[in-house]
């Protein structure tokens, strides 16, 4: 299944504003388990 993207949803927290930000990006996954798990919460300190 290599070589087909999928859509990869970022969320992130923005000190500055206050607010969360969701980041829209097409990606190719290495292999079906990291396309399993596309949605990824994680947080930007800036």
């Amino acid at each position: 299944m290599n070589g087909i993207p999928i859509k990869h949803i970022y969320y992130y927290y923005d000190f500055n504003t206050g607010k969360s930000v969701t980041k829209y990006e097409e990606i190719f996954p290495e292999n079906l388990e990291f396309a399993k798990t596309s949605k990824i919460i994680y947080y930007e300190e800036k």
